[in-house]
């Protein structure tokens, strides 16, 4: 039987939810209870349909965990017309397919049970007012928030029972609920009995009355103060480091370094981000380290090593490099924390003692002890070797006792001739340590020892002694301190719980930072002990378990992630690991890390990034995110509607195949140059085949998202579509190109008048007396100046009518007188050219609205046209005809005709067809650009044809008709 079955076999109203508390069935009478359809509220969440109380919600928790079979609590459902129903719901586990779910039996306890209701909330308080806000109804709960008996508070307003808080958020969030029947919920705090108190409160509209519901959050409030002061404390100790601190993401990629890492290397904020502090190793240390770190990376094992890293002085310096993974509740690695500790001093100790000891070695061996005698009278010193050397002094057999004084530190010479000069007065032996400063600048640290020698009257003569350089015992000593001094400067601060602890779980020592992890004063944990086993919530007790079994067999537990409690009872998620102090097993030391923040920057970061793709996912760009080494990532929706393509096929650089093969190349070395050697803004223009097959043109462009160091992230880029914007660009261009071809054809136009012209002029200057050449070179000359006469005035027509200056008297005009008139000035140019030219006129006179002298010029501008570009022989046809409305004129010819070039653009300024020897005046390309405008003045239109070149070409030009007379 299935649930919905199973459901419908109940006599109550019953619901099924998963573990998730999510609807997965629900019966017709629980649905009838809410008023929906049961299909409406399956796969909803049960937080969606009510509220349980806190009680209600522990045990929910408490029976899938197999705590508790049963459970019984309260839960206000939210009825589908916005009414609240109180009801009792009882639980059990039940197995749903092989999951742990829940079948739940509900009861209506509205109306009369309500109190019974208010009894079963025992964990919140509760009281119920009237319109007036009257307290009609308080439970104990409430009660013992408040801390005044229940005479004192029933009957009276609310107003006056907690007297200001009319006039706090909440009385206004009380109002509200009680005018608009709507349900609120806030927090408030307010002074009660000398104390501040913060409650959560949740109103619900309740018939006539408001039931409320509130608990006391002061402690939650405190601890989320004490939280927050806690991670101030945190970042001040960890900018107060002496370490170099870096975290990295879980392939490697350092992403922080603290304050310390630029003070040392003297890098600048962000320098180091990615895998650039690879520039800082030693290049004898850089393939081992990597090698050590990519180990680490690839088997989640810590990894520690010793290098040589740039100091900002120019120095190599040695370094501990540590890190360990963080995980997750799952085991993966989220984060690498990392720590570079300075032990330049300790690796040069380290190998200073080992030539100490080759030294020291042969020294016993060859009774090389630097040793020497001061004959005081004399001032004279003779030391061996070796006492020459540790003094930088000349090698001689004898010199100046002044010159091995010179040889010591400036700040310790007054020092030894004041303790030799009191071993001499009172003859005790001589014993101190100074230092000598060499010429290189180091300072070594000697240990002088020496006896005073007397003459038989008692008087000191001489001084004997041998000097050993304990440099490296002082340095030794040194860096011991340090270390000691680190490390408990570490246990002090608030950085980082550390514990003591019995494997049996009793902790024996615990630091600060960690009894403020778990919310326990140092008085507490002083008086009352603490056990790791009773501070740690029961589902992290299998993994202790393991780790501590780890822990006895090889002595160190592998860091992890578990969960302790707190004081008031909520968890602190922490990352630990452990060892075992050395020569036992029953004891240890622990390292515990707060990881709160890092929990709760990742859910943040998780919503965040959900927020984003929604948004990208909603733009009519196309959008997508590459790497910072370019690779990309993820594309938007329109990205994929528009290319057809799926994120397997165009990820990383697969977005090559929806590129112009004549493009490709090109962009790719673009985008490489900029977003990886550059690293800079990257914009380009080219075109992108979409799924249908066709190239269209975009914009694209990629701005670097950065981190608070300046270091680059991710890369985040669109593609805008400027098809249209290139095609108006071109023709642009295009008209550009044209007015320049005609201002050098008109130049040629107009300078080809002048050659006649000029001939002529001679000819009148030498043909005086003779009357034929001035009666010739007068009609050349007015010829000519004819001529250039029609240019200027074709010019200036075209410009009046395109600046709409051009006017047209329209009166009634015959369509045929004006082919008539049209013929008559054309007839020339068609004879010499041995045309001929066909006819047809309408049957009656057709009468048109219009400017008679403008459609004379239009229709003989045509007949030119054709005149012009057909050989000579050629036929022209001319005719016209009236239908329902219009009159319709076309001139036709079977000359040269127009290529698919030319034909859109043929009545475009400037655009004429290739000129051929039989036309060379072919005119300067105005003339059907002025037929189309004047007709347009005419209410009219104008089209061309031609099926190609060589097969002729028609014009057709339509004009409203005003009437056909008889």
């Amino acid at each position: 039987m299935g649930e919905a079955s199973l459901l419908d076999a109940l006599p109550a109203a019953a619901f099924i939810c998963s573990a998730q508390r999510e609807l997965t069935a629900a019966n017709d009478l629980f649905a009838e209870l809410l008023g929906h359809a049961a299909p409406q509220l399956q796969g909803l969440p049960l937080a969606q349909l009510g509220e349980a109380t806190l009680a209600g919600g522990d045990a929910m928790d408490a029976v899938l965990a197999g705590q508790l079979r049963a459970c019984s609590f309260g839960m206000r459902f939210l009825r589908a017309d916005q009414q609240l129903v109180w009801c009792a719901v009882s639980m059990r586990q039940v197995d749903a397919g092989g999951s742990a779910a829940l079948l739940a039996l509900v009861r209506d306890a509205s109306a009369d049970q309500v109190g019974e209701m208010v009894l079963q909330t025992v964990d919140e308080g509760f009281i119920l007012l009237d319109e007036q806000f009257r307290i009609l109804q308080i439970n104990a709960e409430a009660l013992r928030i408040d801390g005044r008996p229940r005479e004192q508070i029933l009957g009276r307003p609310h107003w006056e029972v907690w007297p200001g808080s009319e006039d706090l958020q909440i009385g206004a969030a009380y109002r509200k609920a009680m005018t608009e029947r709507a349900h609120v919920r806030i927090e408030q705090v307010y002074p009660h009995l000398g104390q501040d108190i913060w409650v959560e409160a949740r109103a619900y509209p309740f018939q006539d009355k408001l039931a409320v519901f509130y608990r006391d959050i002061t402690e939650r409030k405190r601890a989320e103060r004490a939280l927050a002061e806690s991670e101030a404390s945190f970042r001040t100790i960890t900018k107060a480091m002496p370490q170099i601190v870096w975290p990295t993401l879980p392939n490697g990629y350092h992403d922080y370094f603290n304050e310390r890492w630029y003070e040392y290397t003297g890098w600048s904020a962000g320098s180091g981000d990615g895998n650039a502090w690879i520039g800082l190793y030693h290049p004898d240390d850089i393939e081992r380290t990597m090698r050590r770190w990519r180990y680490s990376l690839d088997t989640g094992e810590p990894c520690e090593i010793e290098y040589r890293m740039r100091h900002h002085s120019g120095e190599y310096r040695w370094n501990l490099g540590r890190a360990l993974p963080l995980r997750d509740h799952t085991g993966a690695i989220i984060r690498w924390m990392g720590t570079c500790t300075d032990i330049h001093e300790q690796v040069t100790i380290k190998a200073a003692l080992q030539d100490t000891q080759s030294r020291l070695t042969v020294a016993l061996e060859a009774a090389q002890i630097g040793t020497w005698r001061w004959d005081i009278a004399a001032g004279t010193i003779r030391g061996d070797r070796n006492f020459t050397s540790m003094l930088v002094l000349p090698d001689e057999e004898t010199q100046p006792f002044v010159r091995m004084l010179a040889s010591l530190h400036p700040d310790d010479s007054a020092a030894v001739k004041a303790t030799i000069s009191s071993s001499i007065a009172t003859g005790e032996p001589y014993l101190q340590v100074f230092r000598v400063l060499r010429p290189d600048g180091m300072v070594r640290h000697i240990q002088g020892r020496a006896t005073v020698q007397l003459d038989a009257g008692a008087r000191p003569v001489s001084m004997s002694g041998a000097v050993v350089d304990i440099t490296q015992q002082v340095a030794a000593e040194e860096a011991r301190r340090l270390s000691e001094s680190r490390f408990r400067t570490i246990v002090d601060s608030d950085l980082i719980g550390i514990i003591e602890f019995r494997h049996d779980g009793t902790l024996i020592k615990a630091n600060d930072a960690f009894l403020k992890m778990v919310g326990l004063t140092r008085e507490d944990f002083d008086a009352h002990g603490l056990s790791w086993r009773d501070a740690t919530p029961p589902e992290w007790l299998p993994l202790d378990w393991a780790a501590l079994e780890s822990l006895k067999l090889t002595g160190i537990m592998q860091p992890f992630e578990k969960e302790y409690f707190r004081r008031d009872g909520s968890r602190v998620p922490v990352f630990i690991g452990a060892t075992s102090f050395q020569g036992t097993y029953s004891e240890g030391i622990a390292y515990i890390l707060d990881i709160s923040e890092l929990k709760k920057a990742q859910r943040a970061l998780e919503a965040s990034e959900q927020t984003f793709r929604t948004l990208a996912d909603n733009i009519p760009q196309l959008a997508w995110m590459a790497g910072p080494d370019g690779n990309i990532y993820w594309y938007n929706r329109s990205w994929f509607d528009y290319t057809g393509t799926t994120l397997e096929q165009v990820q990383g650089y697969g977005w090559e195949s929806v590129h112009h093969p004549d493009h490709v190349e090109r962009v790719k070395a673009h985008y490489h140059q900029a977003i990886v050697v550059e690293q800079r803004v990257w914009e380009d223009t080219f075109p992108l085949r979409g799924a249908n097959g066709e190239y269209r043109w975009f914009l694209s462009r990629a701005v670097p998202v950065r981190d608070h160091e300046g270091h680059i992230l991710r890369w985040l880029g669109t593609n805008t579509d400027v098809t249209v914007q290139r095609e108006a660009e071109e023709a642009l261009k295009n008209a550009d190109r044209r007015k320049d071809d005609f201002l050098a054809l008109l130049a040629h136009e107009l300078r080809n008048p002048l050659a006649p012209i000029s001939t002529a002029a001679q000819l009148l200057k030498l043909g005086a007396q003779n009357p034929d050449n001035i009666r010739r070179s007068s009609e050349i000359i007015d010829r000519q100046v004819k001529h250039m006469r029609d240019l200027v005035n074709d010019i200036m027509d075209v410009s009046r009518v395109t600046r709409g200056l051009a006017s047209v008297n329209k009166e009634e005009v015959d369509v045929g007188s004006v082919l008539d008139s049209a013929i008559e000035p054309t007839r020339p140019l068609i004879d010499s050219r041995k045309h001929t030219l066909h006819t047809s006129m309408p049957a009656r006179g057709a009468l048109v609205l219009g400017d008679r002298t403008r459609l004379v010029q239009v229709v003989a501008n045509l007949l030119n046209n054709s005149a012009k570009y057909t050989p000579p022989g050629g036929t022209i046809r001319l005719t016209a005809e009236a239908d329902a409305g219009s009159v319709r004129i076309a001139v036709a010819d079977n000359g040269q005709g127009m290529d698919e070039n030319l034909l859109p653009r043929v009545f475009e300024l400037f655009a004429q067809a290739e000129r051929t020897p039989d036309r060379a005046e072919g005119g300067l390309g105005l003339g059907l650009a002025l037929v189309k405008s004047i007709v347009e003045l005419h209410d009219g239109t104008i089209s061309a044809h031609s099926e190609g070149p060589g097969t002729g070409s028609s014009f057709v030009m339509t004009l409203p008709l005003l009437r056909e007379t008889p």
